[in-house]
């Protein structure tokens, strides 16, 4: 469970039912993989009574450490959710944003493993897997390998007695056999391997595949030599045995014990291909933004957040000067979204990527070239009667998965508000019921009864977007009746 938040059965899940993907990823991450990257040494060094803390929500030193911790592996675990759900790239993007934020550094680290990862996909693939993303695929094969390690004992047992070799020893210290790390382990160098195996397809490209090992700055440790073994390993170098490929009229298989990694890699990649897990429905669930980039999505999230730091700029700007102070304060932008913790940067990337059902609604469409329909500028009152209640629901919806409850006190401060998860915009008991589902009459109730500053808040942000999707995609929002015509949404 996350025993830094407090065991919630109601918002967390105290059981989890094991037979489906999604139960096994859920009962994985809450269960096997209990205090995760947790550490006494920085939970020694604080003091709740004096409100010393080293831990990162809205801003650093703001709750304890492994409560961020907990919160950190809650975040991974919503994203995997969220992915299984919509198989799309763009919830794929989290699962990555996920691991890189936990396993290998936040800020610039994190961000420019991200270019690489757009570079990558602007590379690949469809010449290398026709109908499928590169980064759906190994999302997929990702998490079905965590299903497969909590499900199947025999595989943990083989773990377990691989890794209680006196090579890694360094690698677990005195926690080395104990089921826990053991899970923790499995979970960093799987995910090494599993998610970035696509980086070396195919091997015309190895330059690519060095820079990214480079940048993800893994040490050279006995666990990451494993991970990148079995990438090279799956990649046809040698399927049969590693002690035996050099021999040719030997094609005994990879075994188990021989190399566990690799043999889930190479497993999960087989079953995935075989059962050909449908991300051409996905597709059809793509928002506005399925054309843009990873490092696009992190970019928008980033302005997104930091627009709200030159607010009142913002506001006395002239709508052609916006553009030229959203391009001045980038690197601004990009460092205090850097300074957010991995909640903070996922609550701004969920907003980023519902804006396209939000289009839907209003009747909306993109394009990249002028088309002979009114183009979009900003957003009507009308339009932002609409968007406004969507986007609180999304809001709302984010931040109860994610633990949140309601407060009745509006005075209460950052700090306070961060350590106890609450907020005062969350939906009153009398609203909610018993009920724990947001439901659209309980989002349109609590929207009516919050002020205007309030309101403003989900729809300030909107505007900008129309800008910045011209900025970054080379994007514009036109209307869906054409010039001097009356449409279905006038």
């Amino acid at each position: 469970m996350y025993t830094a938040l407090g065991n919630d059965k109601k918002v967390f899940g105290a059981e989890h039912k094991k037979a489906d993907l999604k139960s096994a990823v859920n009962a994985f991450l809450g269960e096997s993989c209990e205090d995760l990257r947790f550490s006494r040494e920085k939970s020694a060094g604080e003091d709740r009574e004096k409100g010393v803390f080293l831990g990162t929500s809205l801003r650093k030193r703001q709750i304890p450490y492994n409560m961020q911790m907990d919160i950190d592996r809650l975040c991974l675990a919503h994203a995997a959710g969220r992915f299984l759900d919509s198989k799309t790239a763009q919830d794929a993007f989290d699962v990555y944003l996920c691991y890189l934020e936990m396993f290998v550094g936040a800020g610039e680290r994190s961000r420019r493993i991200i270019e690489l990862l757009s570079e990558s996909e602007a590379a690949s693939g469809p010449r290398l897997m026709k109908d499928q993303n590169c980064f759906v695929h190994a999302a997929c094969i990702f998490l079905l390998g965590l299903a497969a390690y909590e499900t199947n004992t025999i595989y943990r047992q083989a773990y377990r007695d691989f890794y209680q070799k006196e090579e890694y020893g360094k690698d677990f210290g005195e926690a080395r056999g104990q089921d826990k790390k053991m899970a923790h382990h499995y979970l960093q160098y799987w995910g090494l391997a599993s998610l970035f195996h696509g980086m070396g397809y195919p091997f015309e490209r190895p330059f690519e595949f060095k820079k990214l090992l480079e940048e993800l700055g893994c040490g050279i440790t006995a666990s990451s030599v494993d991970a990148l073994e079995a990438v090279a390993m799956h990649h046809s170098l040698c399927k049969n045995s590693p002690a035996l490929f050099k021999d040719e009229t030997d094609k005994s298989p990879l075994e188990l014990n021989q190399h566990p990694l690799a043999y889930m890699l190479m497993l999960c990649n087989k079953q995935r291909c075989r059962n050909g897990t449908d991300e051409r429905d996905g597709k059809n669930k793509e928002t506005i933004l399925s054309g843009s980039s990873f490092i696009h999505l992190y970019n928008f999230a980033a302005a997104l957040n930091g627009r709200w730091k030159i607010a009142d700029e913002w506001g006395k700007a002239d709508a052609g000067k916006r553009e030229a102070l959203l391009n001045e304060k980038r690197k601004d932008f990009e460092e205090a979204f850097a300074e957010l913790s991995l909640e903070y940067k996922l609550f701004n990337i969920c907003q980023v990527k519902s804006f396209g059902k939000y289009l839907d609604r209003i009747g909306c469409f993109y394009a990249d070239r002028p088309v002979d329909y009114e183009i979009l500028d900003a957003f009507s009152a009308e339009d932002m009667a609409k968007i406004g209640p969507m986007e609180h629901g999304s809001w709302l919806r984010e931040h109860y998965d994610m633990g949140w409850k309601y407060t009745a006190d509006e005075n209460i401060s950052k700090d306070r508000r961060e350590l106890l998860r609450v907020h005062c915009d969350m939906v009153p008991h009398e609203l909610m019921g018993d009920g724990q589902v947001i439901t659209d009459e309980i989002v349109m109730k609590n929207y009516d009864r919050l002020n205007k500053r309030e309101q403003d808040k989900d729809i300030e942000p909107m505007n900008a977007m129309l800008l910045l999707l011209r900025m970054y995609d080379g994007l514009r929002i036109y209307k869906l009746e054409k010039k001097g015509e009356e449409g279905l949404y006038r």
